[in-house]
């Protein structure tokens, strides 16, 4: 199942268990955990939806060549987290942290483009943990500052001939915006093009913005802006706001969110930690009414898109899957070809954990990844599951 269906199966919970499941996510300064994106709420939502929520709507994947996909029946992941051998990680799996003159930088798991690179920050220890092995593994490896990021937060390190983001999990909280437009250069390194509105926390519409100079001009005027005092208590509740989608190569995130209020508030999970700063209602009020001005309706964004079906043959760099059984309509299925272009599907293949007749679902970031043939390019993740039908599991 997707994770854009599984949210508007949201809108049939009860409000009164979403804010109980949010609950237990008020830990020391993790608010984002419990903000409304799809990467962070997903594995609630995948519970509530097996356990309390016995309709299933259908399930459009927007595709070239595939078109929209019908479905009556879909695939529950049951194991999208698994933990790999060594040989089978990537590099920034692999080496999830890295020692630069004492401070700890934490993978994020993304690449960034070498011209974006900025000087070189010397020699650094790499470091990963084994656990199928007990082992510990260190690698000498080379950092490098990203281009307007301050390497006291942000640097790159190159491993396998690549370079990866890794972040400086600093608990210290800048004391004003301005630190934060000075330490990541935001107007530089995060574009705001997308964003959903929102009213009373839910969101009522989808838009795409070509230019958001202004709003950067608007932003860079409000670096006085004090922090929250505790941004754990601080959430969307039933404020309206702007909710921009926040995705930067140089920041190391995908998809994050970029909230504007109109009661005066910027709040952001990109930098993991969530970040308040009161700006001021005049201030947010001209960049909603900006935005507003100079964007078009747009559809929603999924944060990821996904195909699902049965596994009908694995060949050496593929997988065929048909999402026949999942289709009310047998006549109407599709054989897609995934390419095993990535190592983290490769994987999967080469080590015999997928089977022919398995139930799987194959996720990646672009729709344009199908090919007018059905051909799945790009793809990074892939999971086993069951089918499900209306308040049934179906083992297959």
């Amino acid at each position: 199942m997707k994770k854009e269906q599984l949210f508007d199966i949201m809108g049939e919970i009860d409000d009164k268990y979403i804010s109980e499941a949010r609950e237990p996510c008020r830990e020391k300064r993790n608010s984002w955990l419990r903000w409304g994106t799809l990467a962070a709420c997903a594995a609630l939502v995948i519970a509530a939806g097996i356990l309390i929520i016995p309709r299933m709507g259908e399930d459009d994947i927007s595709s070239q060549g595939a078109g929209d996909r019908n479905y009556s029946r879909f695939v529950i992941s049951s194991d999208s987290y698994m933990e790999w051998q060594w040989e089978y990680r990537s590099a920034s799996e692999r080496f999830t942290s890295v020692d630069l003159g004492g401070s700890i930088y934490q993978s994020r798991g993304r690449k960034v483009n070498e011209a974006l690179l900025g000087d070189s920050l010397g020699g650094a220890v790499a470091s990963g943990y084994d656990t199928y092995s007990d082992n510990t593994y260190t690698e000498q490896v080379q950092a490098f500052s990203i281009n307007g990021v301050s390497e006291e937060r942000i640097i790159a390190v190159g491993l396998d001939g690549e370079y990866y983001v890794y972040f400086c999990n600093s608990t210290e909280l800048p004391a004003t915006f301005g630190e934060v437009l000075e330490l990541y250069d935001l107007p530089n390194t995060l574009r705001l093009e997308r964003f959903a509105e929102c009213e009373n926390g839910r969101e009522t519409g989808y838009y795409s913005l070509s230019d958001d100079e202004r709003i950067w001009q608007i932003l860079s005027e409000c670096g006085d802006g004090k922090a929250y005092k505790d941004p754990d208590m601080w959430y969307t509740g039933e404020r309206d706001y702007l909710s921009f989608t926040a995705t930067s190569e140089q920041l190391g995130v995908y998809k994050r969110v970029f909230y504007v209020s109109e009661d005066g508030y910027v709040s952001t999970n990109i930098f993991d930690y969530g970040y308040v700063f009161f700006i001021g209602e005049e201030a947010a009020g001209g960049i909603i009414s900006y935005a507003r001005e100079n964007a078009e309706a747009a559809e929603r964004e999924p944060y990821e898109y996904s195909i699902s079906g049965i596994v009908t043959e694995i060949g050496e760099d593929y997988l065929l899957v048909d999402d026949t059984a999942l289709c009310a309509d047998a006549s109407e299925g599709i054989v897609f070809r995934v390419l095993a272009d990535d190592m983290r599907i490769k994987r999967w293949l080469d080590s015999g954990r997928i089977k022919a007749g398995d139930a799987v679902s194959v996720t990646f970031a672009d729709k344009a990844a199908i090919s007018a043939d059905n051909t799945v390019s790009g793809a990074h993740g892939i999971s086993k599951g069951t089918i499900y039908e209306g308040d049934v599991v179906i083992p297959e």
